[in-house]
């Protein structure tokens, strides 16, 4: 099944959109969590486009900074995003190798662990 059809950009208003930009977004990541919600701006109406939107920041924030969310979650979000070309990205993979030091808590013998 093909992702659904993105709404014209003329049919929402550039001030309505806008109001969702988030103050810290380069024009990239803009660019691209705007067109993750005209994709599926009709799904969410009302109240639940809030909950799109947060859809969005995940998305973005899993393309931009390798954050990593549930199975279920991560699912959803990357289906909701097929289609989108996102362009060169950085690589986020685990490093080998990396030595960690390992600290003691200073409630109890619990360890905390912090890369080099």
């Amino acid at each position: 099944m093909p992702p659904p059809a993105e709404p014209q950009a003329e049919a929402v208003p550039e001030p309505v959109l806008e109001q969702w930009r988030q103050y810290n977004e380069t024009e990239r990541q803009w660019a691209l969590r705007r067109r993750f919600i005209l994709r599926h701006l009709a799904a969410y109406p009302g109240a639940a486009i809030d909950q799109l939107l947060a859809l969005s920041v995940l998305w973005t924030n899993h393309v931009f900074m390798g954050c990593r969310y549930s199975v279920q979650v991560m699912e959803k979000v990357l289906k909701m995003a097929e289609g989108i070309d996102i362009g060169e990205t950085r690589s986020y993979k685990l490093v080998p190798n990396r030595k960690l030091k390992r600290y003691r808590s200073p409630s109890d013998s619990e360890y905390i662990c912090l890369c080099q």
